[in-house]
């Protein structure tokens, strides 16, 4: 048995999520197209939102320093997880995280975002007290034009949250291995864990980025509670 094998899962979303990439640059240097716009995960009262990018949203990247570390960590937490899980097991549990990632993203838009809403709502009032119809239907256009600008520039792309629910489940199963920073100063996987999740907490509270840091912090924690459902609830199931 060849132990270098990567699973079936695995290899399918490293291939789906590179083929998805060069596609992307396909369509935007030839058709000046963006499918990310598409496959993007948009702010669920936006007008471009559909339901399947809640799923497709995980497998395109931004740029190639994007898909190049998310999928060289999926090529090392992946085959080990769904070696011991089996593929089925592995992908509920990707995709889980990666919903997870999303929900946990809304909540962090729907809070940082409310006082604008609040604010043109308030513009709104106003715009229904105006009696000139002609005038107060300009308005409403305007209204309209910026409340949809707000809930359209909210996309959300690339598999982290999945990847680092993967991380997490590595941190739970294995929290006395040893990671190693830069290749020299070695630490515990439950420490490197409890580390990333606490900067991307602080980094998504304290910094204005074009990074979903609480969608990697989502995936992050329903990842833990994933793992340790499963091991609550049965430890041979878990570890087929």
């Amino acid at each position: 048995m060849n132990t270098l094998r990567i699973p079936p899962v695995t290899l399918n979303f490293l291939i789906i999520n590179t083929l998805l990439y060069l596609l992307k640059m396909v369509f935007l240097y030839k058709y000046d197209i963006d499918i990310a716009e598409y496959l993007g995960l948009r702010y669920l009262m936006s007008n471009e939102f559909h339901w399947y990018q809640l799923i497709t949203y995980m497998f395109i990247h931004g740029n190639e320093m994007h898909l190049f570390f998310n999928m060289f960590a999926l090529w090392m937490f992946g085959p080990l997880l769904e070696n011991i899980w089996g593929s089925k097991k592995f992908i509920i549990y990707y995709v889980f995280c990666g919903l997870g990632a999303a929900l946990t993203q809304y909540a962090f838009y729907y809070y940082s975002i409310h006082p604008f809403v609040d604010k043109l709502d308030g513009f709104y009032n106003e715009i229904m007290q105006i009696h000139d119809e002609s005038i107060r239907a300009q308005y409403i256009t305007e209204w309209t034009k910026r409340i949809n600008e707000l809930y359209d520039s909210m996309v959300v792309i690339g598999a982290s949250g999945a990847i680092y629910g993967l991380l997490a489940a590595y941190g739970v199963l294995f929290p006395n291995s040893y990671f190693y920073i830069y290749f020299i100063m070695p630490i515990k996987a439950k420490w490197f864990v409890i580390l990333y999740g606490l900067i991307e907490l602080f980094t998504g509270i304290f910094t204005e980025d074009n990074v979903a840091h609480f969608a990697h912090l989502g995936g992050m924690i329903v990842g833990i509670l994933w793992v340790w459902i499963w091991k609550r609830k049965n430890k041979h199931l878990f570890f087929t």
